[in-house]
């Protein structure tokens, strides 16, 4: 699919989601890619571990309205539009926030059914689950100024409460300012109140 054509069809909220949580421009492409977090050990044969691939394909394209997800690694399903227009980063980022905000499942004062797809998409397209900490987390860029706007509208439109989310600064902690790990601070949300509330589209989800 064209940028021009995701700009201007009619997008599934999970879809929107997934670029809103995170996009790569590159090779006149943009792309959003959901990695595949299932360890192959875990598994009794190849065979099942394969079909588990297969079902997550299943699921992504069950929550898209065009079928856009495909497996581009071994553990990587991605979606790629073709960047005809030549939109950079800021200049994709506000079209992608303006489509989001015309939405009509923006308006819905509840968490309606459309808003819950876009939360699981922003979240679980690249988010692992913490079961020690009991939070659904994932990366966060937050040097990025469209990062900061990404979590600010997150919070003031989804009907997030602020008490379900924090920000795990790994900067401050002994492994990074030692240069032992240096790893990417991580936005989380509580996982209690993620799955009564919203619920995990992929069963098998793990970190």
């Amino acid at each position: 699919m064209r940028v021009s054509q995701f700009l201007d069809s009619s997008i599934a909220p999970f879809d929107l989601g997934a670029f809103f949580s995170r996009y790569v421009i590159k090779d006149n492409s943009i792309v959003s890619v959901s990695s595949y977090r299932h360890h192959k050990e875990n598994y009794v044969s190849n065979d099942e571990y394969n079909e588990s691939l297969d079902k997550y394909e299943r699921i992504l394209n069950a929550c898209s309205y065009h079928n856009l997800w495909y497996r581009k690694t071994s553990t990587n399903f991605v979606i790629t539009l073709e960047n005809d227009l030549g939109l950079n980063n800021e200049q994709f980022f506000t079209r992608l926030l303006q489509k989001i905000f015309l939405a009509p499942f923006f308006m819905d004062k509840d968490l309606s059914e459309n808003k819950k797809m876009f939360l699981r998409g922003f979240f679980e397209t690249r988010g692992s689950i913490d079961t020690s900490l009991s939070f659904l987390t994932l990366d966060y860029f937050y040097n990025s100024s469209l990062e900061l706007k990404r979590i600010r509208y997150l919070i003031d439109n989804f009907n997030i409460p602020a008490q379900t989310i924090n920000v795990n600064f790994r900067e401050l902690q002994k492994q990074y300012t030692e240069n032992i790990n240096k790893r990417n601070a991580q936005f989380r949300i509580n996982l209690y109140w993620y799955l009564r509330h919203i619920g995990l589209i992929n069963p098998l989800k793990n970190a």
